[in-house]
């Protein structure tokens, strides 16, 4: 009786024939190995630059002057991967990418929210050539609406409604930063100077790029 072996093989060449698609070669080694190297250069664009940021900022220290802000180690995630602003637009789109000057203040803004937000605004301005690399984001957790001239003096200001994110960001009355990548990292004092927070901010600017 003949050996069943190659008619074995030969359902075994069907069956590799039947996934391979139509009219389409299998990835070769090197095929493989160019989108391995494509992964890479991503992940490096992407991350690497923020990552070299925390470590000259918290480790290596080029300057012999602490930062002037509270660091939130680990970073914690922020929950805005689907919040919208209420203008419709995509919050994590907006920021994607940015380093985030962040409030959480009631819609009514008080003084002293009113003068974060200045603050925020004057510190990114400062930053130039690096400006658009900066956003500012409003949140509060209240059913209100802000007032109408106080949005016409910020029309870059991204501002939320949304508890979750609001209470992610901590207690009211503190500017607080987030990285590119969505998380929080840096808390200020409440009153802060300004200067020391434009300090913080150009030295992470600067380590990012």
């Amino acid at each position: 009786m003949a050996p069943l072996a190659p008619e074995k093989d030969t359902m075994n060449d069907a069956m590799n024939d039947a996934r391979t698609p139509i009219g389409k070669a299998p990835a070769t080694v090197e095929q493989i190995a160019q989108g391995r190297r494509t992964m890479l250069l991503l992940f490096g664009v992407c991350v690497l630059p923020v990552l070299a940021a925390y470590f000259a900022f918290y480790v290596w220290h080029p300057s012999a002057q602490a930062s002037h802000g509270t660091v939130i180690s680990p970073a914690q995630a922020l929950p805005m991967s689907t919040l919208q602003t209420i203008d419709g637009t995509s919050l994590s789109a907006a920021m994607r990418g940015k380093w985030v000057l962040a409030v959480r203040a009631p819609s009514a803004c008080d003084k002293d929210c009113r003068q974060q937000l200045y603050y925020t605004r004057q510190i990114r301005t400062i930053q130039a050539a690096d400006m658009d690399r900066v956003a500012r984001l409003w949140v509060f957790d209240d059913t209100g609406k802000p007032d109408v001239g106080l949005l016409a003096e910020h029309p870059d200001l991204l501002v939320v409604s949304d508890a979750k994110l609001a209470n992610a960001l901590g207690a009211t009355g503190h500017i607080v930063l987030i990285d590119p990548r969505g998380n929080l990292m840096m808390r200020f004092a409440e009153n802060p100077d300004p200067k020391g927070i434009v300090q913080d901010l150009q030295k992470l600017l600067k380590y990012s790029r």
